[in-house]
């Protein structure tokens, strides 16, 4: 070998380990963030779009290291919401978004809930007028598989959800959309109704019902009625009907509000509302599919927590007057209470 390639030799190896080191110290270089940040990467980002984010975010001083790193890291940046913390080194960024350590936060649905209620669970995910351009969406209800279905309501499955800011509305209406399929259609029907009138029944069912042991009866008092040709007179959805009309208070229901005209309203209709009125869970449902076989046309809440049901419009009256009298006590205990 040549003095002169020697020398080559010894000068290439030099610049590269002084290349190595110069990486190094870069890679450990803290940022000058003084609290945390939010990086979002949206779907279809491209590594070069979040590495100007980064820079033009200062969150990162020089992107010549972390573009020189994207060439070599195949990884695919994946979408998400990614928390760099202040004073983070590069090599710790890269880690957190190269990683795909995103952040999620726990959203949960109750059952029971209706869109407007769902619709505030989400304002900080999907804009208001989104949500509700997205309820009605033609291309989300087909997903749904139920060709009666004219809105979202009922289909927003109840569920305990992990979400972030990156997610676009759509999916997120898409993934509350794909949960209601455990229990939606159900497997096996047997009360004379289509699956989407079970569906009906079953939110009816979710917003009266306080114990899951009461559900098959509750089930089995409406599908009675439905028979006889008697008005449900379920108070929820005289609630709901409330809900659709913008009113205020739309959980406190009076006179007027049972008198009030509308297609909500089981006081003023015979037979099922025209749609759901919440989204129930697999409980609710299952009552609603295999209902108890009685006799019992009415039920009213007992003041404990529990329900009293009678097959007779007098032995009704007496549980009525009963849970009056329970509810008057309490009323005055509660005054005489210091």
């Amino acid at each position: 070998m040549s003095l002169n390639a020697s020398k080559l030799i010894k000068v290439s190896l030099c610049i590269l380990a002084i290349a190595i080191a110069v990486g190094i110290m870069l890679l450990r270089q803290r940022n000058q963030l003084m609290e945390t940040q939010v990086v979002l990467v949206k779907k279809g980002m491209s590594a070069s779009q979040v590495i100007r984010h980064l820079k033009s975010s200062s969150i990162i001083e020089s992107d010549l290291l972390i573009r020189i790193w994207a060439k070599v890291d195949f990884r695919k940046i994946q979408e998400g919401e990614y928390l760099i913390p202040p004073r983070a080194t590069l090599f710790e960024i890269i880690s957190i978004i190269w990683g795909g350590h995103s952040t999620f936060v726990e959203l949960v649905i109750p059952e029971g809930t209706n869109s407007w209620q769902i619709e505030k669970v989400l304002k900080d995910y999907v804009p208001k007028d989104q949500f509700w351009s997205l309820w009605t969406d033609p291309e989300l209800i087909l997903l749904t598989n139920e060709p009666l279905a004219r809105n979202l309501e009922g289909l927003l499955a109840p569920n305990t959800y992990y979400i972030n800011h990156a997610m676009e509305p759509v999916d997120i209406i898409k993934m509350l959309v794909a949960g209601s399929k455990k229990y939606y259609p159900p497997r096996q029907i047997k009360n004379d109704l289509s699956p989407y009138e079970t569906l009906i029944l079953a939110s009816l069912i979710e917003s009266e019902a306080t114990m899951n042991s009461e559900r098959e009866r509750i089930a089995s008092v409406f599908l009675n009625r439905l028979k006889k040709g008697i008005p449900l007179q379920c108070d929820p959805t005289v609630q709901y009907s409330k809900f659709k009309l913008g009113l205020p208070n739309p959980l406190r229901i009076g006179g007027t509000d049972l008198r009030r005209s509308h297609p909500y309203n089981t006081y003023r209709i015979s037979g099922l509302p025209p749609g759901p009125i919440c989204s129930p869970g697999l409980p609710s449902m299952q009552a609603a599919a295999k209902p108890s076989t009685t006799e019992e046309l009415y039920f009213v809440a007992d003041g404990n927590g529990t329900h009293i049901f009678s097959a007779t419009l007098e032995d009704h009256l007496k549980a009525v007057q009963a849970y009056r009298k329970i509810q008057a006590e309490k009323k005055l205990n509660n005054q005489e209470t210091p």
